[in-house]
């Protein structure tokens, strides 16, 4: 059941409106987002929110589409949770929001992600103000107020388009969007590597790795691609049966606006 009447203003009152707000999410977008890092976008391809980076890589932050922090993502590898301040800060004063793994012991036998989302509020951390719930292929995620089962946002992945995995977000009415698209990206940082304590991953644009198939070939060599049965696993950076005569592959980092074609009536099959 989605929330439509009392308002949820996390980050701000602004990002809120009384309809419904359809976004999606995308990476590696040509003259937009920022290595590896998520944007934002409406559907008709504005940039609303981008993330970057500040002192670390690990520490993300939300602007919006005229470069203004609008929050701070940083994650706690020790207490296994992300805090998230607001604009650039990283003092305790500026704290908006905690996101931490539900009861382990409760979850042990399900395979779904659950966590649990405290305002600063919430000193106690006995009830979360907030829940979200992503099934366990990672496909949609479902976001809660409290314990109840009023729903205020969901996600679903979509095909990929050039293999570009892009995410629609339904935030629905009265809803700090930023808010949403805030723990979508906390959620993308531990789905990047598996779990709450492993929190470099796809958004460590120096550290994340392009599969073989998503390299293209130069045309002026004539060797042909290789098949990934031939390729021996990697080890670091590098293949044992990489040869260094081989032309080097070029990776394909840019997708423009223009081929993300999932909201113009061509999705991509």
């Amino acid at each position: 059941m989605a929330l439509t009447s009392s308002s949820v203003a996390v980050i701000s009152p602004q990002y809120c409106t009384p309809y419904r707000v359809d976004l999606y999410t995308a990476r590696k977008v040509e003259y937009i987002t920022e290595g590896n890092y998520l944007g934002a976008f409406d559907i008709n391809g504005n940039t609303i929110f981008k993330v970057t980076t500040k002192y670390s890589k690990r520490h993300r932050i939300l602007v919006d589409a005229a470069g203004v922090p609008v929050v701070s993502l940083k994650p706690k590898k020790f207490f296994g949770r992300w805090n998230a301040y607001r604009g650039d800060s990283t003092n305790s004063k500026d704290l908006l929001f905690i996101v931490k793994s539900s009861n382990f012991i409760k979850k042990i036998f399900q395979f779904d992600t659950y966590l649990d989302v405290f305002l600063a509020s919430n000193t106690s951390e006995g009830v979360c103000d907030f829940k979200i719930k992503q099934t366990c292929n990672e496909i949609s995620c479902l976001i809660y107020r409290g314990n109840s089962d009023n729903l205020i946002a969901e996600t679903l992945k979509k095909k990929s388009v050039q293999r570009k995995d892009i995410v629609s977000v339904t935030v629905y009415p009265n809803v700090d969007y930023a808010f949403v698209i805030a723990l979508h990206v906390v959620l993308d940082g531990i789905n990047a590597r598996g779990g709450m304590f492993r929190v470099g991953g796809r958004g460590d644009a120096s550290k994340s790795k392009t599969p073989w198939s998503h390299f293209s070939w130069p045309q002026s060599t004539n060797l042909a691609k290789p098949k990934p049965r031939e390729m021996a696993p990697h080890y670091g950076n590098t293949f044992s049966t990489y040869d260094p005569e081989m032309a080097k592959p070029v990776p394909r980092y840019d997708t423009s606006l223009s081929d993300l074609s999932i909201y113009h009536g061509n999705e991509a099959d």
